[in-house]
């Protein structure tokens, strides 16, 4: 795995509650075989998406990191 290029996987997210655990369950199986840094972009959710990431953040260790962006005035 020293060898292999770190690849950057980069989620934009708005109320994913309900799958981020399986995308997260799928990236950590990848992560015993390749090189990763996950990127999630969090658009503003106004669901538990963010509660939800950060408890499912802990499996993905500190190549993980979440950006937040407050909720969109656009209508």
């Amino acid at each position: 795995m020293d060898n292999n290029p770190l690849i950057s996987v980069i989620m934009s997210l708005y109320n994913e509650e309900k799958n981020i655990k399986k995308l997260f369950n799928s990236i950590s199986k990848l992560k015993n075989k390749l090189s990763l840094e996950t990127i999630i972009i969090n658009n503003g959710s106004t669901d538990n998406s963010r509660k939800v990431i950060k408890l499912n953040k802990k499996c993905m260790g500190s190549t993980s990191r979440q950006i937040r962006f407050p909720r969109s005035t656009y209508r």
